[in-house]
């Protein structure tokens, strides 16, 4: 899922100086092409470019209160993983209260325009009607200032809505999890299992965001499997950074399967830090294959790559990129 296309909302001022702008110049090119004028007395043409005025304004908020509240996913029917997330960095609360006000806006700017066009048309006096148009644009400005803080908040999430991973959570894509330290190695082997690139730091905690990567199926053909980095941390939930707890959420409700990378060498982390993250991965996700790959074997004597294997012949534990490939297409 995908929230790039959510639009930058302006303030509510600048969307009221849009609306009254257009509406003046659509009465003035009503005033030049005189054909669109009804009547020849001075009155009913006054009231035709009054009513032309709070039209002109009604659809242009109208569309833009709409455009805002339509633009937004229904949170609800959001995968399970977009809504947890949502809660870890929004105020999900607040942003339903926001969208609801700014649909109140827009249904009260269709009530006022309907209220002051009658009012219009039954006007028999042209100081009147001049007086009614203000009168309206009195209450739409005051309609549009009260959702000032509804539209600041909306634009806000949105903000934060667009960092958000797009990982495809169908479930007719099956997903499968790089996990481990910052620096273990994790988007070397993402790079050489998919055609993502991504950008690869020789220094721990690097870890700026969730990267995805996609291949072909060789044992499906034309399906694909999407390949997640998630970075790991010891730290309790509450303690994580947000990408830390992207990653978590997407080991949670994303995968299906799970390749825990060691790095041997400890460049990374400390070896019982690498361990003590596996074994807390395990027991959090019993309901999940997981796999070992061991990371920077070029870096390793065989001797080192064995007596890791030794003391985890419970576990599946692969150093060969081939063999970590044939396990993904399982």
């Amino acid at each position: 899922m995908n929230f790039q296309n959510l639009n930058k909302i302006e303030s509510w001022q600048t969307y009221l100086d849009i609306a009254f702008k257009s509406a003046s110049d659509g009465a003035e090119a009503m005033r030049t092409n005189k054909g669109e004028m009804l009547g020849h007395d001075r009155l009913n043409k006054s009231k035709n470019i009054e009513l032309r005025k709070i039209h002109i304004i009604r659809d242009i908020l109208s569309k833009a209160l709409s455009k805002i509240v339509q633009s937004f996913p229904q949170i609800g029917e959001l995968p399970v993983f977009y809504q947890e997330l949502m809660k870890i960095t929004l105020e999900v609360g607040l942003l339903k209260q926001s969208l609801g006000g700014i649909n109140w806006a827009e249904k009260r700017i269709y009530a006022l325009t309907a209220e002051y066009e009658k009012k219009i048309v039954k006007c028999m006096e042209m100081t009147k009607v001049n007086g009614y148009r203000q009168e309206f644009y009195g209450r739409i400005s005051s309609t549009i200032k009260q959702v000032k803080n509804c539209l600041e908040y909306v634009d806000e999430c949105r903000k934060i809505m667009k960092g958000y991973p797009a990982i495809k959570t169908a479930e007719d894509i099956k997903t499968v999890a790089l996990f481990g330290f910052p620096n273990v190695g994790k988007s070397t082997i993402l790079s050489k299992l998919t055609s993502a690139k991504p950008e690869i730091k020789a220094y721990a905690f690097t870890t700026k965001q969730i990267n995805l990567g996609y291949r072909k199926s060789e044992s499906h053909p034309g399906e694909k499997l999407q390949i997640i980095d998630t970075p790991g941390s010891l730290d309790r939930f509450e303690k994580m950074n947000l990408i830390e707890k992207q990653a978590y959420l997407a080991l949670k409700y994303c995968t299906e399967k799970i390749i825990y990378v060691f790095d041997l060498t400890e460049a990374s982390a400390p070896i019982q830090d690498q361990e003590e993250l596996f074994q807390r991965m395990k027991k959090e996700h019993k309901d999940k294959p997981v796999v070992v790959y061991l990371s920077k074997t070029d870096q390793l004597d065989n001797e080192r790559i064995a007596v890791f294997k030794k003391a985890h012949q419970k576990e599946t534990v692969f150093s060969s990129l081939l063999e970590l490939e044939a396990w993904i297409e399982q």
